[in-house]
């Protein structure tokens, strides 16, 4: 929707859109359905079969889920992905179409469902992409635009981001029994850009304040962006021809569907 034209802008540019409301109604609707039936199959699923719980750590959580899978999980797979669709047609809609206030509760507290399960397991990547992708909705439709004012709420929007990536970041360390500090000088992804002693000793006389999340945020994901060009060359350079699995590493999910849908 961005770079689909001829020629690539940072301008808003207004598109004429020819469509019927009662239509778009109707298939929001459907839209809102589909997403409550595959929220409801997720938490059967997670809180009822697999035994997640609100008063249990992320890390029992993540093992929770890796008892194995159903049936229910894999419709809900199909269905629950909906959701991130539910606050582009709110934005749409709204600008033609008033929305009373139950209905926007109820839409709110479904939409923001991904937020709350990325939380339970501590997954940033969830959190952080549905966050990113309703700020994108916002300036497709015009909502904000890239103006002094709107690279201002863009910038506070990246610090706020960075900011939560490294609470999280931190949280999740410290429930391993790590500090984060030093899971950014011996873990895996750090091995090709490892935290020096001097940044270590700052970072510790923050004293987990807001500049220290931030920071902590932002380093996380320079180390996670990067690792992975290094990764990869290292296994251009040692590829082992003796190991080969014929897809069913990289491409696991697909081997998982199939061992759920016909129980193999």
């Amino acid at each position: 929707m961005l770079f689909g034209s001829k020629f690539i802008s940072l301008k808003n540019r207004n598109a004429v859109v020819d469509f019927r409301l009662n239509d778009v109604l109707y298939n929001f609707k459907l839209l809102v359905l589909i997403s409550i039936f595959g929220v409801l199959l997720r938490v059967i699923d997670r809180f009822f079969i697999r035994g997640v719980s609100l008063s249990t750590n992320v890390f029992e959580n993540r093992e929770a889920l890796e008892s194995g899978t159903n049936i229910i999980a894999v419709i809900s797979s199909f269905l629950y992905p909906m959701v991130f669709l539910i606050p582009f047609y709110f934005l749409l809609i709204s600008k033609c179409y008033k929305i009373n206030v139950i209905k926007k509760i109820i839409l709110i507290f479904i939409s923001l469902y991904p937020i709350f399960d990325g939380l339970l397991f501590g997954s940033r990547s969830i959190i952080l992409s549905f966050i990113a992708l309703i700020f994108l909705y916002s300036y497709i439709l015009g909502f904000i635009s890239i103006k002094i004012k709107g690279c201002i709420y863009f910038s506070l929007f990246v610090l706020a981001m960075l900011t939560i990536s490294g609470f999280l970041f931190d949280e999740r360390t410290s429930l391993m029994g790590m500090s984060a500090i030093d899971s950014t000088r011996i873990s895996v992804y750090a091995y090709f850009t490892p935290l020096n002693e001097s940044f270590s000793y700052y970072l510790k006389s923050l004293n987990n304040g807001f500049f220290y999340y931030l920071l902590l945020g932002t380093l996380n994901f320079i180390q996670y962006m990067i690792h992975g060009l290094f990764e990869m060359l290292f296994l251009v350079d040692t590829f082992n021809t003796d190991n080969i699995y014929w897809g069913a590493q990289n491409l696991s999910f697909i081997f998982k569907f199939m061992s759920s849908v016909f129980w193999i």
